[in-house]
């Protein structure tokens, strides 16, 4: 990684992981992998000799990116970048004892040997630090520099008797899978209400509410509805990661200038980030009928139209030129660095206790 023109002058070099339809955790999907880690790795060497690398960037949330990266980073002597979108052994779910450990393990060793451990929050570099794991650096999702503004948004007709217009957008898994069930509940006792997700097949969501767009497409329909929803279940079986994680889809959420609708549990960075900016609204609780009356609450288009300015405000603090460069400048310095301020100054981080659980918090 070094400044913005060199990444756009550098060759791309692709490689292809095959057997992605194969199931998590069966013996076809783990080949495939391991064939893929090794694939890579031959390619860097190759691409090594041909212009020494200066940083490798090894990214995580796949778990074998990161096992790439960091043996990449070995292979070639060049210092280890590691981008922690999530956590990684805190949220591995398998019964396996073997490949806990084996997972623990590269997760310790990559990161106490990288150069630089980047965060999308304060939490999770607090939590690092507390791992031992000093260099980390706090950087935000951002906008990306070159993509277009989000389309203008159709004409707001809930107030004129139109159902109001619900989306959740991204894939769902067990990090949101009790919270989304929750909003499906609800929905029955919302008049004139619509909910539509873009997201993957998936068995909790039916199949007539469920498409899948391209992200060109998806844009257009985030701008099209009226609410955003970011959802974060509350029996999670990793409490440390639903306390931090900034999830990505809510950048889209605020470029399109929408209101969010958060149902999350109390306290963790999405709650208070929602709260501090103004962009939307928090539920505390799974109970649909909380819900609902969250959802009731929406129905007023003046409110709608104030916390929609309000996420338009905070994307424009999120765009990648205002954080990419101070990062770019440390990569070359190679000075030891800690956390950065909390990106929003407003929201002060909190490092959740080692044993926390998250249950359903009451309202």
């Amino acid at each position: 990684v070094g400044s913005e023109m060199c990444i756009r002058d550098s060759p791309v070099t692709s490689v292809r992981r095959r057997g992605v339809d194969a199931g998590e955790g069966t013996l076809r999907h783990w080949l495939h992998a391991v064939v893929a880690v090794w694939r890579m790795i031959r390619t860097a060497r190759k691409l090594h000799a041909e212009s020494p690398f200066q940083r490798v960037l090894g990214v995580y949330p796949h778990r074998f990116g990161l096992l790439a990266g960091w043996l990449i980073a070995r292979t070639t002597g060049a210092p280890l970048v590691a981008y922690m979108h999530d956590l990684c052994a805190e949220t591995l779910m398998t019964r396996s004892t073997l490949k806990r450990m084996f997972w623990t393990w590269v997760d310790r060793k990559a990161l106490r040997s990288a150069f630089l451990v980047i965060a999308p929050t304060r939490e999770f570099a607090l939590h690092y630090r507390s791992r031992g794991i000093l260099d980390t650096w706090v950087l935000p999702h951002c906008n990306p520099p070159d993509e277009p503004p989000t389309p203008a948004a159709a004409e707001d007709r809930s107030g004129k008797g139109d159902k109001l217009r619900l989306l959740y957008a991204g894939s769902i898994y067990q990090a949101h899978a009790s919270a989304v069930e929750a909003l499906l509940h609800a929905l029955p006792a919302c008049e004139n209400t619509a909910l539509e997700f873009l997201s993957p097949p998936t068995p909790i969501v039916p199949a007539d509410q469920r498409r899948w767009e391209t992200r060109t497409q998806a844009r257009r329909l985030l701008a099209d509805a009226d609410v955003l929803v970011v959802a974060l279940a509350g029996d999670a079986p990793y409490p440390r990661e639903i306390q931090g994680c900034f999830p990505s889809k809510m950048v889209d959420y605020l470029a399109a200038g929408k209101p969010l609708l958060a149902i999350v549990p109390s306290g963790c960075f999405v709650d208070r980030f929602v709260r501090a900016t103004g962009c939307g609204v928090v539920v505390n609780s799974q109970s649909p009928a909380d819900i609902a009356r969250v959802i009731h609450l929406l129905r007023d288009a003046r409110a709608r139209k104030e916390m929609g300015r309000a996420a338009a405000h905070v994307s424009r603090e999120l765009a990648a030129d205002r954080w990419l460069p101070l990062l770019c400048e440390r990569l070359a310095l190679g000075a030891t660095v800690d956390p950065s301020t909390p990106p929003f100054p407003k929201i002060k981080a909190q490092r959740p206790k080692q044993n926390q659980l998250v249950t359903d918090p009451q309202p």
